[in-house]
């Protein structure tokens, strides 16, 4: 479980640095057709060209956002919010493969290897026979009990 509690973290980190490294677009991409490049991509492509010493580039971006008539405050909102988007899909990634490395999550943690019947009343008061996991308890396709015995011993309750 420590092991997973410091994995999470790092995995959210490396994904959200690769998500957002890939937002940009390089120059050649950027110069075969500038009207394709969305707004936001526009806008981080702006903060990478100023970062750079190549300012023919930085002056061709900066015209380009200042053609669609994007300000700072826009640029910096679009960025904001596609951040927000990139760090909850990490961070449910994250969360899934946390989740399947401690052997599920939620179902009783894994997979049915073995089925029986269990008897029990249903929302019309009437007994009825379900197919159930033995490993998760959770009822099952009625396939997995066919040729087992009716016999209600594993789950006696009704």
């Amino acid at each position: 479980m420590n092991a997973l509690r410091v994995a999470v973290p790092r995995v959210i980190a490396a994904g959200v640095s690769i998500a957002l490294v890939g937002c940009a677009v390089a120059p050649a991409t950027f110069y075969a057709d500038p009207a394709a490049v969305g707004d936001t991509r526009l806008c981080r492509t702006l903060d990478k060209a100023a970062s750079s010493n190549d300012w023919e580039f930085l002056k061709s971006v900066r015209s380009e956002v200042e053609r669609r008539g994007l300000s700072d405050a826009q640029c910096r909102s679009l960025e904001n919010r596609q951040t927000g988007l990139i760090v909850a899909g990490t961070v449910l990634a994250a969360v899934v493969v946390a989740a399947a490395r401690s052997g599920g999550g939620g179902g009783g943690g894994g997979y049915d290897s073995q089925w029986d019947w269990d008897q029990f009343y249903g929302s019309s008061g009437q007994l009825q026979w379900e197919c159930r996991g033995v490993q998760t308890g959770q009822f099952a396709q009625a396939y997995h009990c066919a040729g087992l015995p009716m016999t209600d011993a594993r789950w006696p309750g009704k």
